[in-house]
């Protein structure tokens, strides 16, 4: 592939980055009223929730669990296949 190839391919994967975002956006405050008012048990009082699923409230614990559960997936990796970058988040964050 042609550097002029390559950089239409990233230039078209990042308009579709910008495209969905701005969808979820725009979208969200409808999807969680939506969602909030179907009646379904406790999804619907968690999408209500003012930290639920469709705020940064809830993302950031979120990100924290999954790094710290793909970390028991590298218990049996051998210590030079271990991701550095992942378990300096995982340090760091873990700090505060």
């Amino acid at each position: 592939i042609g550097e002029g190839a390559l950089v239409k391919s990233m230039a078209s994967k990042l308009l579709a980055v910008i495209v969905v975002a701005a969808a979820c956006i725009v979208g969200g405050p409808y999807m969680q009223a939506g969602v909030a008012t179907a009646g379904l048990g406790a999804i619907s009082t968690i999408a209500a929730s003012k930290a639920g699923p469709f705020t940064v409230h809830f993302w950031a614990p979120m990100s924290k669990w999954l790094i710290s559960g793909a970390s028991f997936l590298d218990l049996n990796r051998p210590t030079d296949k271990v991701s550095l970058p992942q378990y300096t988040a995982l340090t760091l964050t873990g700090a505060f």
